[in-house]
C-alpha cells in the first residue's frame, strides 16, 4: 500500500480533526440528552406547530446508540433510510479531497443531492398531513 504524501498526510488530519470535533460534540450532546432526558427543541415547531425533517433526530441518534433501529426508524425515516446512502457519498468525497485535492462533486452527485432534497420536501409534506401520521416524531 502506498504511503500519503505530505500534502495528503495535512488533508487527512484536517479532516480528521474536523470529524473528530463533530464527534466530541455529539457525544456530548448525546450524554446530556441522556441524563437530562432534554434536547434541542424544534424551533420550526414549536412556531408553526408542523413536522420540520429534522423532527426527531437526536432522539433517532439515541436510539440507534442503543441499537433500536425500528424507533429509531420510527423517528426520522427519511434520515434513517438516506443516511447511510449520504454517508458513503460523504466517505468517498473525503477520500477523493484527502488523496486527490478534488473539493467539488460531480453531475452524479449533484442530480442525487437534488433528488435527496426534493424527497425531503416531499417527506416534510407528507408527514404533516393526518393520512401520514406514522411519518411524525
Amino acid at each position: 500500500m502506498k504511503s500519503l504524501n505530505s500534502e495528503q498526510s495535512a488533508r487527512l488530519k484536517s479532516v480528521l480533526k474536523n470529524f473528530g470535533i463533530i464527534l466530541l460534540i455529539g457525544f456530548i450532546y448525546f450524554v446530556f440528552v441522556k441524563l437530562t432526558n432534554l434536547g434541542i427543541p424544534c424551533i420550526f415547531n414549536l412556531i408553526t406547530g408542523l413536522h420540520c425533517p429534522g423532527c426527531g433526530i437526536s432522539r433517532m441518534f439515541v436510539s440507534l446508540a442503543s441499537l433500536d433501529f425500528k424507533t429509531a426508524f420510527s423517528y426520522n425515516a427519511y434520515i434513517m433510510t438516506v443516511g447511510p446512502i449520504a454517508l458513503i457519498f460523504v466517505i468517498r468525497h473525503y477520500v477523493l479531497y484527502i488523496l486527490k485535492g478534488q473539493k467539488n462533486s460531480g453531475k452524479f452527485e449533484t442530480v442525487l443531492l437534488i433528488i435527496a432534497f426534493v424527497l425531503m420536501i416531499i417527506f416534510s409534506i407528507l408527514r404533516n398531513l393526518p393520512q401520514f401520521a406514522f411519518l411524525a416524531p
